[in-house]
């Protein structure tokens, strides 16, 4: 009996759904979570090596306390994508399938995604406020004489 239209259309589905999963997982484990870690540690040097230092503006600690709990975040959440993978694998998923999973899943990409707006748009508007020890560090930087 030859295949249906219909039959070929399921079994593509298929593949596909299985490879979106296992890639997904892969992804996470081979770009995302270094890419996060990455970010992090190359925030923390330019940020340790420049004048905004880390803890002298409101808006870089807010930075780094966002991109440390992100990342923390990340990594406590890539479970759930591998335990999607897994059962992918495993069996055909259908709709209801793991539901809970997937919908955690979903909610943890729109959080990440906030996240990363949060810190681009301090990154862009870099809104003004010292920190205490910043306005400490500031008096005590000897003043620069200008006039000639």
């Amino acid at each position: 009996m030859p295949l249906r239209p219909v039959d070929v259309v399921a079994l593509v589905q298929v593949r596909l759904q299985l490879a979106a999963v296992v890639l997904g997982d892969l992804i996470t484990w081979a770009l995302i979570v270094p890419l996060s870690l990455a970010s992090l540690a190359t925030g923390l040097i330019s940020a340790l090596g420049t004048t905004w230092g880390v803890v002298r503006h409101y808006w870089v600690l807010a930075k780094l306390v966002l991109s440390v709990v992100a990342a923390a975040i990340l990594l406590l959440h890539t479970h759930p994508i591998g335990l999607v993978a897994r059962a992918a694998r495993e069996r055909i998923l259908g709709a209801a399938d793991l539901h809970d999973l997937r919908i955690q899943l979903v909610a943890d990409a729109a959080a990440a995604l906030l996240a990363l707006l949060a810190n681009t748009t301090l990154s862009v508007f870099k809104p003004r406020g010292m920190t205490r020890y910043g306005w400490r560090k500031q008096r005590e930087r000897p003043a620069v004489d200008t006039v000639a």
